[in-house]
């Protein structure tokens, strides 16, 4: 078996070489499985805007983070304010991207008429009657609203203002006179209104 071994040497290692040629082939040709992508399911949210307005402290646009709810939103805009009715906003609500929160108010506090201008502001109640012209048809200088004044010939809204801060700071009216002595009115006013008021 040496003998044979010894003899056929060279051809044994020729084989060989061959055999790890061969092997080298065929492993080159067996395809590479792609590697596999490892995708993330914990990926952060982007961040979102959303345009807060209603009842809240600050109403604006705020970003938040990705899977905020509405109540996120709520906070980050102050907080609610007192008339704000957060019974009727779902604040678990999921906010998108974009969207408009709106908080909205109590409906008794909605309703409650706004702070009105001083030339707008009701007159005390002791110097306004149902109506100035109940009997004689007459406007009565003591009782007449702003509006009343603006339908006279000749006063617009700077001189009705003007009558009822006289008749505020001075008291009732003593006369038709007092307007034209007081310069209320000029000349060619008071002889278009002077009857038609009176001062009871």
């Amino acid at each position: 078996m040496l003998e044979w071994l010894e003899r056929n040497r060279a051809n044994l290692a020729a084989v060989l070489v061959v055999l790890a040629t061969v092997a080298g082939v065929a492993l080159l040709q067996i395809p590479r499985r792609p590697a596999l992508q490892i995708t993330s399911t914990s990926a952060t949210p982007s961040p979102i805007k959303v345009h807060v307005v209603g009842a809240v402290q600050s109403p604006g646009v705020y970003q938040l983070d990705g899977g905020a709810r509405a109540a996120d939103a709520v906070k980050a805009a102050g907080g609610p304010t007192e008339s704000a009715d957060l019974v009727a906003l779902n604040l678990a609500t999921q906010l998108k991207d974009g969207q408009q929160v709106v908080v909205p108010e109590i409906a008794s506090q909605a309703q409650q008429p706004s702070p009105m201008a001083p030339s707008q502001a009701v007159q005390p109640a002791a110097l306004v009657r149902p109506t100035a012209t109940t009997q004689t048809g007459m406007i009565d200088l003591n009782s007449a609203t702003r509006q009343q004044l603006e339908a006279l010939p000749g006063i617009g809204p700077v001189t009705a203002q003007k009558i009822l801060d006289y008749r505020l700071q001075n008291g009732r009216f003593v006369s038709v006179q007092e307007l034209k002595d007081a310069k209320l009115v000029n000349s060619s006013t008071y002889e278009k209104v002077k009857d038609l008021v009176e001062a009871k």
